[in-house]
């Protein structure tokens, strides 16, 4: 997901270094090591875009290493949205992914677990065509333009700053996008199971 922005990136990067050398411009000197340097960047620390973590590794000790945060988990983190949203996008990725073949099971997510999907329990073939239909509908449902941020940040595990980049736009303006995409996400989920009940509901009587 980072390809683009990553090249976009390091052709900006080439260009100040060349513009440095040509005008014969000292580089600037190099911060002090610090000691979560080997995780990447600092500034996506800073911003929340990974988190650092230290896990035991055998005999050695321990090492620190960065974990991607997936956006919906970190905006819920933060109060942005509500549980049932972030449930919504858990389910929007397990219907998908389901689809897709990538894994076979539904309900889970680093940092998250929901109900599973009513075709969860179907044989492969059929609950593969059953999360298909669910995910189509719920692309359907958000329109284009919601459904291309909701590929980049909720289906994979692509940051906001970075598809705002891809779209000229910037951070603030790429993170209201989001958040509108996943409102509307919510309330094609909050309407399938309105939908849904009711069903189960005429069913029984």
């Amino acid at each position: 997901m980072g390809g683009p922005a990553a090249r976009c990136c390091g052709a900006a990067a080439g260009a100040r270094r060349q513009r440095r050398g040509v005008g014969g411009l000292k580089p600037r000197a190099q911060p002090s090591p610090d000691s979560r340097s080997d995780l990447g960047p600092l500034v996506r620390l800073r911003r929340g875009d990974v988190a650092a973590e230290r896990i035991a590794e055998g005999t050695r000790g321990t090492i620190d290493r960065a974990r991607v945060q997936w956006a919906p988990l970190r905006l819920h983190q933060a109060g942005r949205i509500t549980r049932e949203a972030l449930e919504a996008c858990v389910r929007y990725r397990d219907a998908w992914e389901v689809s897709e073949g990538a894994r076979d099971d539904a309900g889970t997510m680093p940092g998250v677990v929901v109900r599973a999907a009513p075709w969860s329990r179907l044989p492969l073939a059929e609950r593969r065509m059953r999360a298909r239909d669910e995910y189509r509908a719920a692309t359907q449902a958000c329109g284009v333009q919601a459904s291309a941020v909701l590929a980049w940040c909720v289906l994979q595990d692509g940051q906001v700053a970075g598809w705002a980049e891809c779209r000229g736009l910037d951070r603030n303006a790429g993170a209201g996008y989001l958040l509108a995409a996943i409102e509307r996400l919510a309330e094609h989920y909050a309407t399938l199971d309105t939908r849904m009940r009711h069903v189960a509901g005429t069913r029984q009587s």
